[in-house]
């Protein structure tokens, strides 16, 4: 003859089950924050010669951008108004969303790229979609490791020339509704 099980028999699997419920939960909640895609931020690295300027997370067209990109601006032209003159920029960590994405990243970039006093030197991966984006502007010299963008910056190469409107790059962080870039042609 058999017994029936005890009530308490049947009680510590169900709370073993709800606390490896709970315990499953916890782990989904925290590796969705960690897969969270991180906004675009910048920082700064003043070497002996150079400036280095790394770019990092995603940068999409939102409110948040458009502030982190007019701080780069106001950063930027701080930063060359020191006895710098080359600056090397780093978008190996960056993620480009789209094409108001890039023309944002210009505009925050902007003081760097219109004085022809300032050599600039973009490291990037060879597959990114900033990459691409940046190869097909035709903006930047773009270079796939720190050590070829420095022996660039140190050449006697004269800087690239940027042909761009100067206040419609300044305007490229004020407007929402944005016109799309003029005409442009690279400088020889």
């Amino acid at each position: 003859m058999s017994t029936p099980w005890p009530a308490e028999n049947i009680v510590m699997p169900i709370g073993l089950i709800v606390v490896g419920a709970l315990a499953v939960i916890a782990a989904l909640v925290a590796a969705a924050v960690l897969m969270r895609p991180s906004k675009a931020r910048f920082s700064f690295e003043n070497r002996d010669d150079h400036i280095v300027l790394e770019l990092e997370g995603r940068l999409a067209y939102d409110e948040f951008a458009l502030i982190t990109m007019s701080a780069l601006r106001e950063a930027v032209r701080l930063k060359l108004g020191t006895d710098y003159k080359r600056l090397m920029i780093d978008t190996r960590k960056l993620t480009i969303v789209d094409d108001s994405a890039f023309w944002i990243l210009i505009g925050g970039l902007g003081p760097a790229l219109l004085t022809d006093e300032v050599k600039s030197a973009v490291i990037c991966g060879r597959r990114t979609d900033a990459a691409k984006r940046l190869r097909d502007s035709g903006l930047v010299d773009l270079f796939e490791s720190e050590r070829a963008a420095l022996t660039h910056l140190r050449s006697s190469e004269p800087a690239r020339a940027v042909v761009l409107d100067r206040h419609w790059v300044e305007s490229l962080l004020f407007a929402k509704n944005r016109a799309p870039a003029p005409s442009r042609r690279r400088a020889a």
